[in-house]
């Protein structure tokens, strides 16, 4: 039997990420502030004050928070979320 994975539950708005993997080699390396969150996509203040917006489900990012510097796995991230934490 298999266990199901809890949902990612962080609030990413306001923490540093920066995209390690993607499906897309043109965001590998890219970083910067969450300044938005979709059900399906965060929007990036990058380093060079542009706006990116990321496609969570095929993005591995490492967030820095107060404490720690983790990677997640942007599919444990898709969904709004107000809902990742009533479900997690």
């Amino acid at each position: 039997m298999m266990k199901r994975r809890k949902r990612e539950t962080r609030n990413l708005l306001g923490l540093k990420v920066r995209v390690v993997w993607s499906t897309n080699r043109d965001l590998m390396g890219l970083g910067g502030t969450v300044v938005d969150e979709t059900r399906d996509t965060v929007l990036l203040r990058a380093e060079d004050g542009h706006n990116v917006r990321l496609q969570k489900e095929v993005c591995l990012m490492e967030v820095q928070t107060s404490q720690h510097t983790v990677i997640l796995d942007g599919r444990s991230l898709v969904g709004r979320f107000e809902r990742r934490l009533s479900s997690g």
